[in-house]
């Protein structure tokens, strides 16, 4: 989030956009040494959806935001302003789905001639109280 707020204001950067960019790159640094174990038996294809309806009150978009892992290492993902509107939040976290459900049955098929056999039904987790 904090670098999707930075880049609206590449075309007139002001003071504080500057200090925002210094404070991520500290923490990107400060964060290099972090990793994540990778487990080659655990090839479970898991998806995480999420949907924020009309953050910004000038623009009234839908963000869209989804995440798929093999074996809990993000290997697809996406954060997304939608062209449209959604009329609740409900409607935008289907949105959301859709887009994530999209990219799963692409990531799917891929895997077939370069990965593990993803033969089971394929769990998206989703926050959504609609």
């Amino acid at each position: 989030m904090a670098t999707s707020g930075v880049t609206k204001s590449c075309e007139n950067p002001r003071p504080a956009h500057w200090n925002a960019v210094n404070r991520i790159l500290r923490y990107l640094k400060a964060t290099s040494d972090w990793g994540r174990d990778v487990n080659p038996k655990d090839d479970t294809l898991v998806g995480y959806s999420d949907a924020d309806s009309a953050r910004e009150a000038d623009r009234r978009k839908t963000t869209t935001v989804y995440l798929l892992t093999i074996g809990r290492v993000p290997v697809s993902w996406k954060f997304k302003k939608e062209g449209t509107v959604a009329l609740s939040t409900a409607e935008a976290e289907y949105m959301a789905l859709f887009t994530a459900a999209q990219e799963v049955s692409w990531l799917r098929k891929f895997l077939v001639n370069f990965g593990p056999d993803q033969n089971e039904a394929m769990v998206i987790f989703v926050d959504n109280q609609g």
